[in-house]
């Protein structure tokens, strides 16, 4: 057993928060303490999964843009430096693990000026493309002893700034295909949100953002209603970029509904039993958890070819998939034949659910991260 301080800096709930909580949830094997940013949304989730005295937050964990406010991007690093080495001593801390790239820079930093010995452990959910980044990660990766990825795309964004690729390890995100709350009648949820009857349910779940592409799901729908008025695109995710929730305000007509961010327990409970099918559109994502939860729930996955979803979804088998760079015309076509085809549509649904069970268990992935953590010197010859 070890006792590991978790070092979560981003301020909003994302994938890399709620696989996160699914890691943390029952886990005994190691000793966990969160050190994460001041905000309730976080604090109610990770708080779900941990008692309270493992919580530490701060006003001082949020990110913070060094071209443009140099000074307070200083100062704030220095305190939490400060705060992660009161919590390092009062905890015994063995093990430092960062949740996403970001919190690289408070990891290393601390290693290099602070306390050498300790192990230090970063957890990469991004594909890494921004030259900054691979040159931070090229220049303190001597401190870093193991990376974890959730896809092969993502092992081969960083491995050729790393000093040895042995340093990565590839671990799948996982779901849980078992209940997580009360299921509502499927009719009930439609009338509430006044989905006309009949109506082929599509889904964007994601952060409201620019690499999401929200737009094109916009896109692909009109066009969809074009040949046959019969499609309903729901719009799920956190405001991350605010011309973007503007765009989608302005864009969107009787066909749509713009829902937001919503809790977990309602995607699962009230979202994905009325959504027929889940399209995913990203620019980039390395291991979207959506298409795991949307397989679980018996939804037919849609997915632009991209970074790790191949990984996921086998076209044809478990769901279907276009080109990256396929037009809007060739997106369309592709999934009306796909629809239909309701005995295909039901096969791949049941082997999604399957694959699900078999390879992306949330057990699987908390049973291959506690070894690590518990096994760091013999981790590289793995």
């Amino acid at each position: 057993m070890k006792r590991v301080l978790i070092v979560a800096s981003t301020n909003v709930r994302g994938g890399a928060e709620f696989v996160l909580q699914d890691y943390l949830r029952n886990n005994n094997f190691h000793e966990f303490f969160l050190y994460t940013a001041a905000q309730k949304s976080l604090e109610e989730t990770y708080g779900s999964v941990l008692p309270p005295k493992a919580i530490i937050v701060s006003k001082y964990m949020r990110l913070i843009s060094v071209r443009k406010h140099p000074f307070y991007a200083a100062y704030y690093t220095l305190r939490n430096l400060l705060h992660i080495h009161h919590y390092v001593k009062e905890k015994n801390i063995e093990i430092l693990y960062g949740n996403n790239t970001p919190d690289m820079l408070l990891l290393c930093l601390y290693r290099r000026w602070v306390n050498r010995s300790i192990r230090v452990v970063l957890h990469i959910h991004d594909i890494v493309t921004r030259a900054m980044y691979l040159r931070f990660i090229q220049k303190f990766d001597a401190y870093v002893d193991a990376y974890i990825v959730p896809s092969q795309a993502g092992k081969r964004s960083i491995q050729a700034v790393i000093s040895s690729k042995e340093k990565i390890h590839v671990i799948y995100n996982g779901v849980d295909i078992a209940s997580k709350g009360k299921f509502e009648a499927a009719g009930n949820i439609r009338r509430r949100y006044n989905i006309p009857d009949g109506a082929v349910v599509l889904g964007f779940v994601g952060s409201i953002s620019e690499i999401k592409r929200p737009d094109m799901f916009i896109r692909i729908v009109k066009a969809l209603n074009k040949n046959n008025n019969r499609y309903f695109g729901l719009i799920i995710g956190a405001e991350a970029e605010n011309n973007w929730v503007k765009y989608i305000k302005r864009n969107i007509d009787e066909n749509f509904l713009y829902l937001g961010e919503q809790e977990r327990e309602t995607l699962f409970c009230n979202i994905y039993p009325i959504m027929d099918v889940l399209l995913l559109t990203s620019d980039h994502d390395t291991f979207p958890t959506v298409i795991l939860e949307a397989m679980a729930n018996n939804v037919l996955v849609c997915a632009r070819r991209v970074d790790g979803v191949p990984e996921m979804v086998e076209d044809g088998i478990t769901g279907v998939l276009w080109n990256y760079d396929a037009d809007i015309d060739c997106i369309v076509d592709k999934i009306q034949a796909v629809l239909e085809d309701r005995q295909k549509v039901q096969y791949m649904k049941e082997q999604g659910e399957l694959i699900v069970g078999k390879r992306f268990s949330p057990q699987k992935k908390r049973k291959e991260i506690d070894w690590l953590l518990e096994n760091l010197d013999d981790a590289q010859e793995k």
